[in-house]
């Protein structure tokens, strides 16, 4: 009777043993997909451009004129660009990052208009003007 009991805890052991290997499987596959999925999700996240941001004004009204005094220590007025539509951006020479990057992507803008970009001025404001002379 007692080598009846040995083969059957053999075989119970043995179906635990493929059980568990089984388990194991599955859990690694289901590990394995949930890990691709994270690192496509992730991926096409990073590699997606940036949304674009901003606001159509409406009704457009014409600006007021102001006067500034331009790097060359000369009065420019906005007036001084009738008939152009004016890119006016707010920064500060010594900005390091947001402010190159963006007048970047005007110019890229004013690229793609080609010929067209005659009619734009891209005015810089400084928001510094204590560190921004004409120095």
């Amino acid at each position: 009777m007692l080598p009846q009991v040995a083969q059957i805890d053999n075989l119970r052991y043995g179906i635990f043993l493929e059980m568990k290997r089984i388990f194991l499987f599955i859990i690694s596959i289901v590990a394995g997909l949930g890990l691709t999925a994270a690192l496509t999700f992730a991926v096409t996240q990073w590699l997606r451009p940036p949304a674009l941001h901003g606001l159509v004004m409406q009704p457009q009204q014409p600006a007021y004129n102001f006067t500034l005094m331009s790097h060359y220590g000369q009065t420019v007025s906005l007036s001084d660009f009738r008939g152009k539509w004016v890119m006016i951006y707010f920064g500060y020479i010594a900005c390091p990052d947001v402010c190159p990057a963006t007048l970047a992507e005007l110019n890229k803008a004013l690229l793609l208009l080609g010929k067209q970009s005659e009619k734009v001025q891209v005015v810089m404001i400084t928001v510094d003007p204590e560190r921004d002379t004409k120095e």
